[in-house]
């Protein structure tokens, strides 16, 4: 009878112990669950925020446009040209033919340069890189 009651006495901690650890690695598996779902949602919040496009360089080729159409310039009462290259709720790049002189676009390039930064940009892989460009 004492080596009934024994053995089922280490069966019995045998068994709360087990159900100790595993409600443990439960609660280790929901937390690192919850953590991923986390960094996934800010990767994407942060992707779509990111995205990687560089500014016009002459060298380079340029991305065609998706659309193609017009704008009505509201002081000159012109019709722009206007390519549509990326159009998203959180982004959007469309590009306006001869939208300002080369003297304007000049003086915009000068009062920015003390600022401008090289950017950096998604390698396709998942990671990122400083821009050659």
């Amino acid at each position: 009878t004492s080596t009934t009651t024994t053995t089922t006495t280490a069966e019995q901690a045998l068994q709360n112990m087990a159900e100790c650890m595993q409600a443990e690695v439960l609660k280790q598996l929901k937390d690192i669950a919850n953590e991923v779902s986390f960094e996934e949602q800010t990767r994407k919040k942060m992707g779509g925020s990111y995205e990687n496009y560089t500014c016009m360089d002459f060298d380079l080729d340029s991305t065609e446009p998706i659309e193609r159409g017009f704008w009505l310039d509201p002081v000159s009462q012109r019709n722009q040209k206007v390519g549509i290259l990326h159009d998203r709720p959180a982004s959007k790049i469309h590009v306006i033919d001869d939208f300002i002189t080369v003297e304007e676009c000049q003086a915009m390039e000068d009062a920015a340069r003390p600022t401008l930064r090289k950017a950096v940009v998604a390698d396709g892989a998942g990671g990122h890189s400083v821009s050659e460009n």
